[in-house]
């Protein structure tokens, strides 16, 4: 008889660290016109504050894919049946999604059971309709979905390989999307059969660049950081020209933000990849900082689930503080206060649910010892 033992994982710092730089940079993508674009209400009025804020929105586009890359580092060189996959897994991510987004319909109705719709609920479950930002969850399930075909894949990985599909991510996400719209003034889709998405599409691409960067690659070297490092630069550069140059030929209804900021944002994932490993990799710290660092870092999945609902809350505090606005430093301010918040109300859930789940392995084992 097969029975899970709660398994003691060490954790690995720079790991966490880049967890909670990738859910710092979600909470401020969700500010909206008070952070996220707020470059664009500069447009054409103050060149240096509008050059600024688009840098620091194009950067924190980085979030996503550094949580892939994590997941791609610590999930593809398992071996784990196909079972355990569709059992363990998928429904994990797949009930949080349930409860939560029911959580979040009920708070939609005012928490009122009279105007539940089981139906509505369904559709908007199905329709990803619910929370917007929760798509993120829809995307992880796909990734674990193609998991084991991802696992054979990084297992023939090296360096060649890697610098192919970096090539391919640049041609298809970046080089046919820029070009034609130099050339014609408008954004013009080409063919998408040609595309390769089974190599381009992010639960493919990053997943695999975080196994070979975190497993295959045994030490960072100064060397590697700087040339990423350059290209991230040039890539954050390009991405804010264009940027600019599409803002002159918008109409009210286009969307400021695509497709430029995130077109080029791979080499810069891969710079802070290889940078906060490089710099923490191996490296001591106090015990009480490594242990906030684990903690902060285990919380993130959950700080993620009721980040939106904690930022609503405490939209007041916000508000006091844009009376003494300074520039955007009052929202990152803000995305702080939201991180630490939902850590504090998750922390205490996370430890409970652990605790609980140690226990009931534990009668579990004492049960099939005596049978």
């Amino acid at each position: 008889m097969w029975i899970t033992k709660p398994v003691e994982h060490k954790k690995i710092i720079y790991v966490e660290i880049l967890r909670i730089i990738a859910i710092l940079f979600v909470i401020f993508n969700h500010t909206g016109d008070n952070g996220f674009t707020l470059f664009n209400g500069y447009y054409g009025s103050n060149a240096p504050q509008y050059l600024i804020f688009l840098m620091i929105s194009i950067i924190t586009r980085v979030n996503v894919p550094l949580f892939l890359m994590i997941s791609g580092m610590l999930l593809l060189g398992k071996d784990e049946p196909l079972s355990y996959i569709w059992k363990k897994r998928i429904p994990k991510y797949a009930i949080c999604l349930v409860i939560f987004s029911l959580f979040l319909y009920f708070r939609s109705i005012g928490y009122k059971l009279s105007d539940f719709s089981l139906y509505s609920f369904a559709k908007k479950l199905f329709t990803g309709g619910i929370a917007i930002n929760y798509w993120y969850i829809y995307l992880y399930i796909a990734f674990l979905i193609v998991l084991p075909f991802l696992r054979s894949v990084a297992k023939e990985l090296n360096g060649k390989s890697v610098i192919y599909l970096l090539i391919l991510q640049f041609i298809f996400n970046a080089f046919l999307v820029i070009f034609p719209f130099l050339i014609a003034k408008k954004l013009v889709e080409y063919e998408y059969h040609i595309n390769p998405a089974m190599v381009t599409a992010d639960v493919v691409f990053y997943p695999l660049m975080g196994y070979y960067l975190g497993n295959k690659v045994k030490k960072v070297k100064g060397k590697a950081v700087l040339i990423f490092a350059g290209l991230s630069i040039v890539s954050v550069l390009i991405s804010m020209f264009m940027t600019w140059y599409k803002t002159g030929f918008m109409n009210e209804s286009d969307d400021v933000t695509k497709p430029f900021i995130d077109c080029l944002r791979a080499i810069t994932s891969i710079f802070v990849f290889l940078l906060i490993r490089y710099i923490f990799e191996g490296k001591k710290m106090p015990v009480i900082v490594e242990k906030v660092l684990c903690c902060l870092g285990g919380c993130v999945f959950g700080i993620y689930l009721i980040e939106e609902v904690v930022k609503v809350d405490l939209w007041f505090i916000y508000e006091k503080m844009y009376d003494i606005r300074f520039n955007m430093l009052d929202i990152w301010a803000y995305v702080l206060i939201v991180l630490l918040v939902s850590w504090v109300i998750v922390a205490p859930v996370r430890l409970l649910l652990g605790l609980l789940h140690k226990l009931i392995c534990k009668k579990r084992h004492t049960a099939a010892d005596k049978i």
